[in-house]
């Protein structure tokens, strides 16, 4: 869709996908989200059209991409959004030991998503947690914390397309089996 190659798959085998790769450290794979906005901004921004290219997986999130398939004669077989995966994920990571490290959001924000997750599911391993406002001379402090943590699944919060852009632009140097951008 609009140069985006989308991957038309089930919320259950997006949320497979995504665990399988976490236990699996090399190499990171990279999973992203669309909606229309997302889209309509691929468009625009060269950058981040060729970060969603790199990605491992894209899934197609919203009413509007699932309208546009339709309209394309290419149904999308689910609405993978974030939203509804992310709980999933997280249920299914703590059933199989996987590990997260969240960053992103304003301070304070990503140590209260873990808070919340650990009260939701106790046996969830949080690695760490870190707002996503930092410098780009923290950055290497930031990717040695990251990669130290030992997080499986490392999801980042930092708005669409930053996320995407700092996940491509530092996929060399992460641990972590598989990274999202959520935000």
């Amino acid at each position: 869709m609009l140069g985006v190659d989308i991957d038309n798959v089930s919320m259950d085998r997006a949320v497979a996908d995504i665990l399988s790769a976490a236990k699996d450290p090399a190499p990171p794979r990279l999973f992203f989200f669309v909606n229309a906005h997302c889209l309509n901004v691929a468009c625009e921004r060269v950058d981040y059209r060729a970060a969603l290219r790199e990605a491992t997986a894209v899934f197609g999130d919203g009413v509007g991409v699932r309208l546009a398939g339709r309209v394309l004669g290419q149904p999308v077989r689910d609405n993978v959004n974030g939203t509804d995966l992310f709980p999933r994920l997280c249920e299914e990571a703590a059933r199989g030991g996987i590990s997260l490290f969240l960053l992103g959001a304003q301070p304070g924000v990503a140590g209260e998503m873990a808070r919340r997750l650990r009260e939701r599911w106790p046996t969830l391993r949080i690695a760490g947690a870190r707002d996503g406002y930092f410098s780009p001379a923290e950055e290497p402090a930031l990717l040695d914390q990251i990669a130290a943590s030992g997080a499986q699944l490392l999801l980042v919060a930092m708005g669409v397309p930053a996320q995407e852009l700092w996940l491509t632009r530092n996929r060399a140097r992460l641990k972590a089996g598989a990274a999202l951008g959520v935000g």
